[in-house]
């Protein structure tokens, strides 16, 4: 596959419900466009999925969070890097990923942390359903029709996507055999995801994906879906954007060799 974008994989030890895949990608995101492109390093950073995760189910529910929710998140607050408040300490140990962490909530001191990381903005690469004419039927073939040539135009330019789509237990357990996913007909039992596009075929009319479950999952992180599967499954889609003037610059780790 084409891989345009050169995002490479994000392995942060674990996977949470409720928004941490899509703070993952946000921070790929960043790490590639920003830090890829600028000093040609690895930005390994340690964040906390739990940080953000806490206030988005206090404020929409556990099971009501999409894509949008956590981008507004991020913009408003920025994402919760490196070093707490307390020099020496990861917020990563202030706010673990495990489920014992998954009530408390950050204090100002946390937020104003993060604040110094506000790095971007966003906006939407496809025309939101209620915006077209026509019957609801319509509308929906619409919006379908759109998914495809509208995420390619942005790899086309090397800029990854970030989508969120419905996703089966069969795409959780994806192993290394074509590292191809193919979602059943009906989604019977999907849930919200969200991931990183990364590249296209339109030989094989397929996508190439960056996943946030770590090595361990398909083909050392990435997989592949087909344009048709994408058509069916993915429910939003948005291109980061950076405003330097409002966050603190990230000094790059060393160069990799």
């Amino acid at each position: 596959l084409l891989d345009k974008a050169r995002v490479y994989v994000f392995d942060q030890g674990c996977e949470l419900s409720c928004g941490s895949c899509a703070v993952t990608g946000a921070v790929m995101w960043r790490r590639e466009i920003y830090c890829g492109a600028q000093c040609k390093c690895d930005l390994a950073e340690v964040f906390s999925w739990s940080y953000l995760h806490n206030q988005l189910v206090k404020i929409y529910g556990r099971d009501n969070i999409r894509l949008k929710n956590v981008l507004d998140a991020l913009v408003a607050q920025g994402i919760p890097l490196a070093q707490s408040p307390n020099p020496g300490t990861l917020l990563n140990d202030t706010f673990p990923n495990t489920p014992c962490s998954h009530t408390r909530l950050p204090e100002v001191k946390h937020i104003t942390h993060a604040s110094q990381y506000r790095y971007w903005s966003y906006e939407p690469i496809f025309t939101a359903k209620k915006k077209f004419p026509g019957t609801p039927e319509e509308k929906e073939a619409l919006f379908r029709k759109q998914l495809v040539p509208n995420t390619i135009a942005w790899i086309d330019q090397n800029v990854p996507v970030i989508v969120g789509l419905l996703v089966t237990e069969n795409f959780r357990h994806l192993g290394t055999q074509d590292c191809l996913w193919k979602s059943p007909d009906p989604l019977t039992g999907a849930k919200g995801h969200a991931l990183l596009v990364v590249g296209f075929d339109d030989s094989t009319q397929e996508f190439q994906v960056l996943n946030s479950y770590g090595t361990g999952w398909g083909c050392e992180g990435i997989a592949r879906i087909s344009y048709a599967d994408f058509t069916r499954t993915v429910q939003e889609g948005y291109v980061l954007t950076f405003n330097f003037g409002a966050g603190k610059k990230v000094e790059c780790p060393p160069v990799r060799k």
